[in-house]
């Protein structure tokens, strides 16, 4: 998992690009997270991770990566695919 970009977007929001590589299939995973580096929260914006690596954590990892690269708190967005739904609707 790496950060591949940040991006200042406005006085206390930065924009994250993170990517997950596999050695042999290269990326199976991205995401865009907003951080608001005043209150320490972060929202994820548009994350994938292909089909094949569904429902093995790959998200999750992601996730907690990047909440330990800014120690910040993540947060759901507001709008969310049925995808994301599930994703926080399930138990810790």
């Amino acid at each position: 998992i790496k950060i591949t970009k940040i991006i200042q977007y406005k006085d206390n929001i930065k924009v994250l690009e993170v990517k997950i590589t596999d050695r042999k299939k290269g990326i199976i995973g991205h995401g865009s997270f907003s951080w608001n580096t005043k209150t320490n929260q972060i929202f994820p914006g548009d994350v994938f991770i292909n089909e094949d690596y569904q429902r093995k954590g790959i998200g999750n990892q992601m996730y907690q990566y990047v909440e330990k690269f800014t120690s910040s708190i993540m947060f759901p967005s507001h709008r969310q695919s049925s995808d994301a739904k599930k994703f926080w609707n399930q138990p810790c």
